[in-house]
């Protein structure tokens, strides 16, 4: 069986910048429209930890309506160790003798998800689009782990795209050497910041 589906990605270095721009193309090849998104994995080294930005936090009653969904899967168990739920970040931990998958979907509206490993930053952004319709509960942002890597993947919002048409997803990738904050909010926060504005 075949998907009639092709893709394709495109590479470079942009020498004015520390980032690799990627390019995830999908073209319908078929006779029929299809209802389609792009999935963008990308997989990292064990020993490490995944980062997620928060929404701004906001105390009660200054702010009382939700503000981003959480897309969670019949394996996804949030009393997990790996995971990491704080005020400013979600932290997922890669962790080698774990027994059990875990994943989690966010509406990323701050656009860059990160991964910590041995003193290096690995980041990768992607624009948000507001009023978009997104998979999986309006994610398009997830993080997957086993006991062998950990996924940072992205997702676009979904097309109907007719035959022969294409779509593009943009990514941005971005890695700091150096960086070796603490386990708190407070210092994530100002390595996050260091790193996002040099970047």
């Amino acid at each position: 069986t075949t998907t009639l589906v092709q893709k394709s990605m495109e590479l470079w270095i942009d020498p004015r910048i520390n980032t690799v721009h990627v390019i995830h193309r999908i073209k319908n090849c078929s006779s029929s429209p299809v209802q389609i998104s792009a999935w963008a994995l990308t997989v990292m080294a064990p020993g490490g930890r995944a980062i997620v930005p928060q929404e701004p936090y906001i105390p009660h009653p200054e702010a009382l309506l939700p503000v981003r969904p959480l897309a969670l899967w019949s394996y996804s168990d949030l009393g997990d160790a790996r995971f990491g739920w704080g005020r400013r970040y979600v932290q997922v931990r890669q962790d080698p003798a774990a027994r059990l998958p875990q994943k989690i979907g966010f509406l990323n509206k701050q656009g860059w998800g990160g991964y910590l490993r041995a003193g290096n930053f690995f980041v990768k952004t992607v624009p948000f689009l507001a009023g978009a319709e997104y998979p999986d509960f309006l994610s398009n942002f997830e993080v997957f782990t086993n006991a062998r890597m950990l996924e940072l993947e992205t997702l676009g919002p979904l097309t109907s795209l007719m035959p022969g048409a294409s779509l593009q997803h943009e990514e941005h990738w971005f890695l700091f050497r150096g960086v070796t904050p603490g386990n708190s909010e407070e210092e994530i926060e100002e390595a996050v910041r260091r790193c996002l504005r040099v970047g």
